[in-house]
């Protein structure tokens, strides 16, 4: 890992750590998304530079930095919610630990 990958990871840990939901298995899951947030910044990075379409050998095509977004950003999904890091899982941590549901009035 490089120090930009490390600097996630170190984060993404602590953010676990609050929130008490990182086990020892967690750890290749944190390393994987960490890769992908670095992945995701790079890419930005380098279609804000060079444009969002190149020319290829048969016109103007999508620029192969979109797809590889992408793909990273499909795979933070998929690891926020094996951590519980998603929306839906904090929310169910929540109800859980009041006992109540808060949109009990709305149903």
């Amino acid at each position: 890992m490089n120090a930009d990958t490390t600097q996630f990871y170190d984060q993404i840990l602590d953010q676990c750590e609050r929130l008490a939901t990182v086990r020892d298995t967690d750890k290749l899951v944190i390393e994987r998304l960490a890769f992908n947030l670095y992945a995701v910044e790079q890419c930005e990075a380098q279609l804000l530079k060079e444009g969002f379409v190149t020319m290829g050998a048969h016109g103007p095509r999508e620029h192969p930095a979109v797809s590889i977004k992408n793909k990273a950003e499909s795979k933070m999904r998929e690891a926020y919610i094996l951590l519980g890091l998603d929306f839906a899982s904090q929310l169910k941590k929540q109800i859980s630990e009041e006992g109540k549901d808060d949109w009990e009035d709305f149903k």
